[in-house]
């Protein structure tokens, strides 16, 4: 799927809608959507060193299992 070419089918039906409730329902999934914020690229050895501390937190015991994260409630 090439993301710009889904953006513009989006955009052109977007326009040429007539629907209030419809335009509603885009714009509350609009306000829900959060942008992501202080994104950076980490360069390789950004990258490395959290490589090496994640094998150490690891060897340390300090880990979560996937199960106790997704039974996790984010919304407090």
């Amino acid at each position: 799927m090439n993301i710009q070419a889904e953006k513009l089918k989006l955009i052109e039906w977007v326009v040429q809608l007539n629907d209030i409730a419809v335009l509603s329902q885009i714009k509350e999934i609009m306000d829900s959507v959060k942008p992501i914020e202080n994104l950076s690229i980490l360069s390789l050895d950004e990258l490395k060193k959290r490589a090496i501390m994640a094998n150490q937190n690891i060897e340390n015991g300090e880990v979560y299992l996937l199960e106790d994260v997704m039974n996790e409630d984010w919304d407090q």
